[in-house]
């Protein structure tokens, strides 16, 4: 919600809950949403505005969360973003949402800095899903992890498909996970059942906070039934 304080109290319950890795995001009002393809009212530009963090306020995370010994990692969503992120802060791993995934500019960009990529495949199809793996890979970088992700939130549960983490298991020779927008624990725990290697799902200090996704997201005692 765009304050640093929260930023390290949800960092510290995520450390309780014994997760590996917190993940922020780095958008602001010029790179979430492009203006000559949107009609962006000033209402939504001020949400936008409110809840990004500025750089030094995730150099900060980055910071705190390395102090209680968690991997820290952001989806940027500019190629200035990036740079940042990996050429001053030296974070771990990208992940590139599901709406970024047929920009393969970025995807290029990205791979070319040879930091790991997790790469959600919300929203496309497998010819799209293999264009992307392969722009990563002409560049030289195989450090790549798939996630099987449903971009509804929530989806329903017959939307799920989780048969898709043993499909890109098959297709692909890396780790596969899944991003997670359901309600509860059950259907991230039937994904590592599935053979899901690595669980991406939003976290909250409270459901009921205003803003983006609390009410879909796991809390500190949710994550522990996960982890």
């Amino acid at each position: 919600n765009g304050n640093l304080s929260l930023a390290k109290k949800l960092i510290e319950s995520a450390k309780r809950s014994g997760v590996d890795c917190v993940k922020f995001q780095s958008f602001t009002e010029n790179s979430l949403f492009s203006s000559k393809c949107y009609q962006i009212d000033s209402k939504l530009k001020d949400v936008v505005s409110k809840y990004s963090m500025s750089e030094d306020e995730l150099t900060e995370m980055k910071n705190y969360s390395q102090k209680l010994n968690l991997d820290f990692a952001v989806t940027p969503f500019s190629k200035k973003e990036v740079d940042f992120l990996v050429d001053k802060i030296d974070i771990e791993f990208i992940k590139i949402a599901s709406m970024d995934l047929n920009n393969y500019d970025f995807l290029e960009y990205v791979s070319k800095k040879k930091k790991s990529i997790v790469l959600s495949t919300g929203l496309s199809n497998l010819s799209e899903i293999d264009e992307a793996v392969r722009t990563i890979e002409n560049t030289g970088n195989q450090k790549i992890i798939l996630l099987h992700c449903i971009a509804n939130y929530p989806p329903k549960d017959k939307e799920i498909n989780l048969n898709n983490i043993e499909t890109l298991s098959k297709i692909y020779p890396y780790p596969v996970g899944f991003s997670d927008h359901t309600i509860g624990t059950s259907i991230p725990l039937a994904a590592v059942a599935k053979g899901a290697r690595l669980i991406e799902k939003h976290f909250t200090l409270d459901k009921t906070m205003e803003g983006w996704d609390h009410k879909i997201s796991a809390n500190e005692e949710d994550m522990k039934i996960l982890v």
